[in-house]
C-alpha cells in the first residue's frame, strides 16, 4: 500500500539490487553534497549521523518519546 501512495504522489523511488537502503541513501546524499546541494535526511536510524557534513548534509532524527 505504501508503494501505491508513493506512486500516486509522484515521489521517486530509488533502489539498487544487492545494496541496503542506508547504502543507497548515503550515496545519494554524498552525490548531492558534491554538487553543492543541501541535503536533509529524516530518519530514526542513528547510523545516518555519520553522513552529517556541515553545511550541506543534515540529519533530523525521529526518536520516539
Amino acid at each position: 500500500m505504501i508503494r501505491d501512495v508513493v506512486d500516486a504522489l509522484g515521489i521517486p523511488v530509488v533502489s539498487a539490487e544487492g545494496f541496503e537502503a542506508d547504502d543507497v541513501l548515503a550515496t545519494l546524499a554524498t552525490e548531492a553534497r558534491d554538487r553543492g546541494d543541501d541535503v536533509v535526511v529524516v530518519t530514526g536510524d542513528r547510523d545516518s549521523f555519520q553522513l552529517v557534513e556541515d553545511p550541506h548534509v543534515r540529519v533530523l532524527y525521529t526518536a520516539e518519546v
